[in-house]
């Protein structure tokens, strides 16, 4: 994850002004809304004012995106810079608040979709796994990172062993259950395909999924 600088912010907002994306007035205002969410969360280190911080940088990557669509000619050479910056404080952010609150699944869980969105292959599996590591009794956690693996890089077999160590954990987990149905469901959807482009007419092998079931209902019989 990226290391902790408060330089970030001060290199983010010499590239805002550089990119002509924001009036004097905004950035004036950018300016004072980062020096209050980093004075209250100096006061008093809360989750909710950490996310408060990271909420106001998520809106404002999404408000810098939607003017450099409208004006890409203009702002196209600080583009990238721009944005990376401002990805780079919320990632910063992130980190910050985690280092403090380790066990806020919730947080992790926004982390992890955030990292989907923005972040690399490699990042988000460092922050996976550090999430595990820390939350290894969380469905979602464990839900995620599976699916992570079949949507996102296509490897079955990986998703497939990240389901079976989160049922291991939580048993009981309906959540977890659920998703790892729905995984085995759409692999065979696939399957299907597949062979009916090849000319087959069936698939011989016995669903997964039906046997995912099956041993679902018998842990959650109500």
């Amino acid at each position: 994850m990226f290391i902790v600088s408060q330089e970030n912010a001060i290199h983010n907002s010499d590239a805002l002004e550089k990119s002509g994306a924001f009036s004097r007035l905004e950035l004036t205002q950018i300016a004072q809304k980062r020096a209050h969410f980093e004075h209250a969360i100096r006061r008093r280190a809360l989750v909710s004012r950490y996310v408060r911080y990271i909420k106001f940088e998520k809106d404002l990557h999404d408000l810098y995106s939607a003017r450099m669509v409208e004006h890409s000619k203009r702002m196209r050479f600080c583009g990238g810079e721009v944005s990376k910056g401002i990805i780079r404080i919320v990632y910063t952010l992130f980190q910050r608040a985690l280092s403090k609150f380790r066990g806020n699944v919730g947080l992790w869980l926004e982390l992890t979709t955030f990292c989907y969105t923005h972040g690399s292959q490699r990042l988000l599996s460092e922050v996976i796994s550090h999430a595990l590591q820390l939350n290894p009794s969380c469905s979602g956690l464990w839900s995620f990172a599976s699916l992570w693996e079949y949507e996102k890089k296509g490897d079955v077999a990986a998703a497939r062993r990240l389901f079976m160590r989160g049922l291991r954990i939580s048993n009981q987990s309906k959540v977890l259950w659920i998703s790892f149905f729905r995984f085995e469901s759409s692999y065979l959807s696939s399957l299907c395909s597949r062979s009916l482009c090849l000319g087959c007419s069936e698939i011989k092998a016995i669903p997964v999924s039906t046997f995912i079931f099956k041993t679902a209902v018998e842990n959650h019989p109500g």
